[in-house]
């Protein structure tokens, strides 16, 4: 039965219900074919907004699992901030909480879009690994964070280290349960000097355990690869899994990009659309954040103009 369906898991916070409910509505979208089974990490979220997560099994004809998380599991004490809450650990818990017969999980953040069927990357062979992954763009482009330069001196010396990204995970859950567990993993955390949370524990557990599969085909990061020129017509043609990190296409105050199609997408297809649309366009109307950023470009462009023609002057009088 287990090569005859997907299991993914995915976890929330009330704030992220419906966010969450786009993406897998692109996973049940593009697997209608397949027998999908999700089990849904949460904490603190009203009912109500659980129901939504029912309604959209009901609709595609799939299985959800709703997993209530328990908070003493998680300590305060680990580090974590607004943009990474403690939910960011739930996915640690995995080993744990499934069912001994689910040899494979595959891990989705709920910023992220399937835009096509995974069926073939969900049975990837691990070749004894105990994760396949992806490398972190942000890293191939930017590097390392103070802390983690830090955290992962030792590990860079190492010919084949890459750090990966966190957000999509393909779980050898066989292979992880002989050697770790939720509280190995929290008295890690407890422990390690750490700036990525959840992220920067798996690599640092995990470097040399890892198969590396090709982020611009099943972890691209939308802003990044957008702003190399990988618009939505590269993305369309080469793509499986789109990953909405940093800013997102449902928030205001930010530049948006044309990829974000993809999301807008699925988006349509739930409840939330019109809502969704309400809080991206009234609250950018509110803002002023565009007409802000257009005056703050028309400065910037006054003052380089003011500086050329005074460059010109110098170069005048020196009879250049």
């Amino acid at each position: 039965m287990e090569q005859k369906r997907m299991n993914i898991a995915i976890a929330v916070n009330e704030k992220f219900v419906k966010y969450a409910c786009v993406m897998l509505t692109s996973v049940f979208e593009n697997h209608k074919d397949r027998e999908v089974q999700v089990f849904v990490l949460y904490g603190q979220v009203a009912e109500k907004e659980l129901q939504h997560f029912h309604d959209l099994a009901e609709k595609y004809k799939q299985i959800i699992y709703l997993v209530k998380m328990e908070k003493e599991w998680f300590p305060q004490e680990l580090p974590h901030t607004e943009e990474w809450p403690l939910e960011v650990y739930y996915r640690l818990a995995l080993t744990d909480i499934l069912p001994k017969e689910i040899n494979r999980i595959l891990y989705l953040d709920v910023d992220v879009i399937v835009k096509e069927s995974i069926w073939d990357f969900y049975h990837t062979d691990f070749q004894g690994k105990s994760l396949c992954v992806c490398p972190d763009m942000s890293v191939l482009t930017g590097g390392l964070m103070q802390k983690q330069y830090e955290l992962f001196q030792e590990h860079m010396k190492q010919e084949n280290f890459q750090y990966f990204n966190a957000g999509i995970l393909l779980m050898n859950l066989d292979k992880m349960r002989e050697n770790v567990n939720l509280e190995f993993f929290v008295q890690m955390g407890l422990k390690l000097n750490i700036g990525a949370q959840d992220q920067d524990l798996l690599n640092y557990v995990y470097h040399g355990d890892v198969r590396y599969l090709d982020e611009k085909k099943y972890n691209l990061f939308a802003k990044l690869a957008f702003n190399e020129g990988l618009d939505y017509d590269w993305v369309k043609e080469n793509t499986s899994i789109i990953h909405f990190a940093g800013r997102k296409p449902w928030q205001h105050e930010a530049l948006h990009f044309n990829t974000e199609k993809f999301w807008w997408q699925y988006a349509k297809l739930t409840p939330f659309y019109i809502q969704l649309l309400e809080d991206v366009v009234l609250n950018e109307v509110d803002s002023g954040f565009m007409n802000d950023t257009i005056e703050k470009l028309n400065q910037e462009k006054l003052e380089l103009s003011m500086t050329l023609e005074k460059c010109m002057e110098i170069l005048k009088k020196l009879g250049i």
